[in-house]
């Protein structure tokens, strides 16, 4: 399943269900009001979007919840099967890696799962002082420490169903603007030359 695919799957309510189901975990996370270290406040976060995910989740059409190795997932239309968790500044989440873990990360086709069903990630980046939640955003991992692509959960419930540009093709500054080769360096190439800039 690519970007696309994954946003037509997720789009509309479901979209809306998950934005809700991880701000609100937030919310009562900080409705709380205890002082947290971040370790304990990622888990008490993850354990509301567990209730919360139930809720608004499982009435939806074509969602239903598994769960493998005591982690609730949640599949859509068996195309796409979705957990939350925390995720960095690099929109990686952190894992101790187990073989079910690892599984997970690199797509391996896993028993009491729908075997075309995607695995991605819904959750929350958290701002630079770990305040507020930043972006709420879905993710399909390639291996333990590489994201395929994302999708901003806000936009997607607000009906950007479209992917960003961006998210295809990312550039840096350096280039930010391609040079394009001239008939004079791609025929330098075809003679076995380097090409000059």
């Amino acid at each position: 399943m690519d970007e696309g695919e994954a946003r037509q799957v997720l789009a509309g309510e479901r979209a809306e269900a998950l934005v809700g189901v991880i701000e609100g975990a937030w919310a009562a996370m900080v409705a709380e009001g205890r002082p947290r270290r971040k370790r304990t406040r990622a888990s008490i976060v993850n354990d509301h979007m567990a209730l919360l995910a139930d809720e608004r989740l499982l009435p939806l059409d074509g969602v239903h919840k598994i769960e493998r190795c005591g982690i609730p997932m949640y599949v859509f239309d068996e195309r796409a099967v979705v957990r939350f968790k925390k995720h960095d500044s690099g929109l990686l989440t952190s894992n101790i890696p187990t073989r079910h873990q690892q599984a997970l990360a690199i797509q391996e086709v896993m028993e009491g799962l729908p075997p075309e069903a995607v695995y991605l990630i819904a959750g929350y980046q958290l701002d630079r002082a770990e305040a507020d939640i930043l972006t709420v955003v879905l993710t399909k991992a390639i291996g333990t420490h590489k994201i395929e692509w994302s999708i901003d959960l806000r936009e997607l419930a607000a009906g950007v169903v479209a992917p960003n540009i961006e998210t295809l093709f990312p550039q840096t500054k350096a280039d930010a603007t391609p040079m394009l080769p001239t008939v004079a360096n791609v025929a330098e190439q075809e003679e076995g030359g380097s090409p000059k800039s």
